[in-house]
């Protein structure tokens, strides 16, 4: 039997019982996407990579810009963390389920990133959890803690 595609593993092999879960932004992949802010009080700009906007305490009179998130060909562009995807792609050989939990706000990004960087992830197994649709509530800690709970669920 040949090596079957991870959407045919999920359909056909997985027992359900454990699955491997990664982030994209600083740990698949480190991109030159930016937060951008705009000081409404002193009108001034400013970015914010992934890493300083972890520590930014927000600011009534600021306006963030995800724009930078949503561009495919930034994401494509971005510095793959080689190890870690390492990891990710013996995790689906031993065939064991993957999932993502990311910030960004499309599973379709997600999913073409991966398979341009030749990863076939059920999108089922996908969770962007600032996507309007994904039900998700709250800060992003507590988007991804729900999304963290929801593969509890599925397995």
């Amino acid at each position: 039997m040949g090596l079957l595609t991870y959407s045919q593993f999920i359909t056909e092999k997985w027992s359900g019982d454990s699955i491997t879960i990664f982030d994209i932004d600083d740990t698949l992949v480190v991109t030159n996407s930016k937060i951008k802010v705009h000081d409404h009080s002193n009108n001034k700009y400013y970015e914010l990579t992934p890493k300083e906007f972890n520590e930014y305490q927000k600011d009534p009179n600021h306006v963030l810009d995800f724009s930078d998130f949503q561009n495919p060909d930034i994401l494509k562009a971005g510095r793959i963390i080689d190890w870690v995807m390492n990891v990710l792609q013996k995790t689906m050989q031993v065939e064991r389920a993957v999932g993502v939990i990311t910030a960004r706000d499309s599973k379709d990004l997600i999913v073409e990133f991966l398979l341009h960087n030749g990863v076939d992830i059920n999108p089922d197994f996908i969770f962007a959890v600032n996507d309007r649709d994904s039900g998700f509530t709250g800060s992003i800690a507590e988007r991804k803690k729900q999304a963290f709970i929801k593969f509890i669920d599925m397995i």
